[in-house]
């Protein structure tokens, strides 16, 4: 249940019916709406950003392939425990359902490309301590990235991907299912565990800098 009352689906303000038909009424998007009924423009205001951004939408500037952030933001879901945010799919041409599904296995990600890789790699540990990063962890950035592509990863990942998907997670605003199969592999953990042992697993195997 919602921590923050919800405002009927019939009774969205005019533009968060917009927004939601916009999305095909997607369950998922509905929800969300639903809770930020009492500040519509703040949503408004957060998803005209955030999704040009991540999307590369027309005149935006991005320097960073919208597949590479799609993978991002999809390993960051697991940081953050937000079902909503696991459960979404922004680049199904680009990414497979089995790559969306399995980005948390190590072996998912040695498939991935060099620069894909170290982007997955470095965003979770920013997630889980970002005292931790060191010189050596942005010398393996530089081997793929330029700064203007660093930078727009960091801020993807700690304002975007990371910050929204805890509001979303406290809020319990999420109420979409973490699409991982009964049978998932020992990695995986149910969906309302899932920052926390992604935490504790983290911390486990990536004790050193991201190795390039």
């Amino acid at each position: 249940m919602a921590r923050i009352s919800l405002c009927e689906p019939q009774d969205l303000p005019p533009s968060l019916q917009r927004m939601s038909e916009e999305h095909g009424h997607d369950p998922m998007m509905v929800n969300m709406l639903q809770g930020f009924a009492p500040v519509p423009e703040l949503i408004q205001s957060f998803m005209g950003w955030y999704y040009p951004w991540h999307a590369n939408g027309e005149g935006v500037p991005a320097r960073l392939p919208a597949r590479l952030k799609e993978l991002v933001r999809l390993r960051i879901a697991t940081f953050t425990g937000c079902r909503l945010c696991k459960a979404s799919r922004q680049q199904p041409d680009t990414i497979s359902e089995d790559l969306a599904e399995y980005i948390d296995d190590p072996e998912t990600q040695e498939k991935l490309s060099p620069a894909e890789a170290v982007a997955v790699q470095f965003a979770a540990k920013l997630a889980t301590d970002h005292f931790s990063v060191t010189d050596a962890d942005f010398a393996v950035l530089r081997r793929h990235f330029d700064n203007a592509q660093i930078l727009e990863l960091l801020v993807m990942v700690s304002v975007i991907y990371l910050g929204f998907g805890r509001v979303l997670s406290v809020l319990e605003l999420d109420n979409a299912t973490c699409p991982i199969p009964s049978a998932a592999p020992a990695w995986t953990t149910a969906p309302e565990n899932a920052g926390m042992q992604a935490q504790r697993d983290y911390r486990a195997l990536h004790a050193a800098p991201v190795e390039g």
